[in-house]
């Protein structure tokens, strides 16, 4: 069973995040390369978090095909994912729980040269990433399983 948390452009918006320093992406082994330009009018609509056992999914549903794959921050605690020529109409900012893995994401820039960050409490290893075409109400999906990397929820 799953339980999803929701983010997406008709929540609240929230203040644009302060710059801060943040992990540089790591080498990947997905094949897309990280200088790909979304397709024209791309727009990330939503941000969803599941709980599954023994991992974490999260999707970004968008009104196009996202570009670039996740890349793990050198440390493992978190993931950068670029947004070249991608638009954000989700939260810009998130904040999860003080027991949670996953601390938080911002967005940092969008369009021309932004990145997506997600933050974690401790270092994660990515599972699974697939891109799911469009389907019924739902527009195109990145999903992406986070496993804890030393295996413990």
């Amino acid at each position: 069973m799953e339980a999803f948390t929701r983010l997406d452009a008709a929540a609240a918006p929230l203040p644009a995040p302060a710059p801060s320093p943040s992990p540089s992406p790591s080498p990947s082994s997905a094949s897309a390369p990280a200088t790909a330009v979304a397709e024209a009018g791309t727009v990330v609509q939503a941000v969803r978090f599941g709980r599954h056992p023994g991992f974490l999914r999260m999707v970004l549903e968008s009104s196009g095909r996202l570009p670039a794959p996740p890349r793990l921050a050198p440390d493992g605690r978190g993931l950068t994912l670029a947004l070249d020529g991608v638009g954000w109409a989700a939260p810009r900012r998130w904040t999860g729980g003080p027991a949670a893995l996953l601390t938080g994401y911002e967005v940092e820039g969008a369009g021309g040269a932004g990145r997506f960050v997600l933050h974690a409490a401790k270092p994660i290893l990515l599972r699974h990433v697939m891109r799911l075409p469009p389907e019924g109400n739902a527009g195109h999906r990145l999903v992406i399983d986070l496993e804890p990397a030393d295996g413990v929820p």
